[in-house]
């Protein structure tokens, strides 16, 4: 995420310390609920999803290996107001650092910095924006200003990022690709992406707070926090568990993993 922020739209922290992580090197698919995660502010959980009124965050107490695998989710911020920053994004908390809350981002204001992928943060009900940070600096490539890619988007819609083992993210809202990244990802950001998922896996947050928004020109105006609200649904995680406890598998809910996230999203 570009900026300060109090909790980048279309994606949250672990619990556990060193002597509890947990690694598996098989992949499964997840479907998080709410005992697997840490959350602030007023977030009301809906199985394998949430909506969230006014400022706040959630955070999972889990990091996954994506190399190979994705994240999946049905959002909806029709109820999110103009110059809102609604997200889903991950972060990769150094070990001994995972505890269900924000612990790290790239920014590093008042936490350690740590590699930060940006699958959604929206603007309002507007525009969305996917950014890649790998580097704690700012160096170029994908650096704290990121690697990003935008997108006209709002209401309801579905949104999928997938990992290759190469490091790429691409980035899909209702099956369009929003990967034009700029600048593009090198090789080297790209390599240390998967060796930092390999590493350090990925922990997932969902935020809501102002601050910085995507096509602050062109999206209008606005930033009333209190009364804005957004809603993630049908999450799905596909990868293996690197820190934190064993999330909730999708079998364990009796959701199809070819169905977990195509069900209609929920606006409460």
């Amino acid at each position: 995420m570009i900026g300060f922020r109090g909790v980048s739209l279309f994606v949250a922290v672990h619990v556990g310390r060193a002597s509890n992580f947990t690694h598996s090197s098989s992949m499964d698919t997840y479907c998080p609920t709410a005992g697997d995660f840490g959350s602030d502010g007023n977030v009301k959980w809906h199985g394998n999803g949430w909506t969230m009124y006014g400022g706040g965050g959630v955070h999972s107490k889990s990091t996954w290996n994506l190399n190979g695998g994705y994240i999946e989710f049905d959002m909806d911020t029709s109820g999110a107001n103009a110059a809102v920053n609604t997200n889903l994004y991950t972060t990769s908390p150094e070990r001994g650092q995972l505890s269900g809350t924000n612990d790290c981002d790239i920014q590093g204001q008042g936490k350690p910095s740590c590699m930060e992928m940006d699958i959604v943060e929206m603007n309002g009900n507007c525009a969305a924006q996917t950014t890649v940070h790998t580097w704690p600096n700012w160096n170029g490539d994908c650096d704290r200003g990121g690697c990003g890619s935008g997108i006209r988007i709002g209401g309801k819609f579905h949104v999928k990022a997938e990992f290759s083992p190469g490091g790429w993210m691409t980035v899909l809202f209702n099956g369009q690709k929003n990967e034009h990244y700029q600048p593009s990802p090198s090789k080297n950001s790209q390599d240390y992406a998967a060796q930092t998922m390999q590493r350090l896996g990925a922990q997932i947050q969902s935020s809501q707070w102002v601050g910085w928004v995507p096509q602050g020109n062109s999206c209008p105006a606005g930033g009333d926090l209190g009364s804005s609200r957004f809603s993630v649904n049908n999450l799905v995680v596909r990868g293996s568990v690197v820190q934190g406890q064993q999330p909730t598998r999708c079998a364990s809910l009796g959701i199809s993993t070819a169905t977990a996230a195509e069900s209609d999203a929920v606006l409460v």
